[in-house]
């Protein structure tokens, strides 16, 4: 800009949908987590996104000493400050759970989403309180229970928690450097 004062800023507001949360298996495609035959069941945000994202960087060089002698003037001149600012929200996260139980587990799909227990809402499965206070109980395991069993009514055994149920911690970081 103007004065030794360089900005340079950005902000990011991102959504991702996708019914095919989950890993990679490279050239064999991904690894499906739930009903395999309903994507509308795995349909849900994408966990590699940062739905927001603010990062600003800076570089200022401070102004020069003109007065003293010349062994001052070289130690104080050529001075300059330099910062990175990153504010991002939380990914999305998926609770998954082993559950060889579901229709396809014999068939070797065994990752699935558990099932919201009775009398609880998907809002009240994320913990609350600071990162460091929920570090052990990042969600209230009370909401979440074992998918329910395969019945003759048509029950497949698939867990129905909701994909990206859960927000993981958002970053605040500030890097500062003096440089000459």
């Amino acid at each position: 800009f103007s004065h030794g004062l360089q900005l340079l800023a950005s902000y990011t507001w991102a959504r991702s949908l996708t019914a095919d949360n989950g890993a990679s298996t490279g050239p064999n495609g991904g690894v499906l987590i739930g009903d395999q035959n309903n994507a509308k069941s795995r349909y849900g945000p994408d966990g590699f996104v940062r739905p927001q994202r603010f990062v600003t960087s800076f570089l200022y060089e401070l102004p020069k000493y003109r007065g003293g002698s010349d062994p001052a003037k070289h130690f104080m001149n050529g001075w300059s400050v330099s910062g990175v600012v990153t504010i991002q929200a939380g990914q999305y996260l998926t609770i998954t759970d082993t559950n060889s139980l579901n229709a396809f587990g014999i068939m070797g799909t065994t990752n699935d989403r558990p099932q919201l227990a009775s009398g609880c809402s998907v809002g009240q499965v994320a913990s609350s309180g600071s990162l460091n206070k929920r570090i052990d109980g990042y969600f209230n395991s009370t909401c979440v229970t074992a998918p329910p069993a395969i019945t003759a009514d048509g029950g497949t055994g698939f867990g129905n928690l909701p994909v990206g149920a859960l927000r993981g911690p958002g970053q605040n970081n500030f890097d500062l450097a003096l440089l000459k």
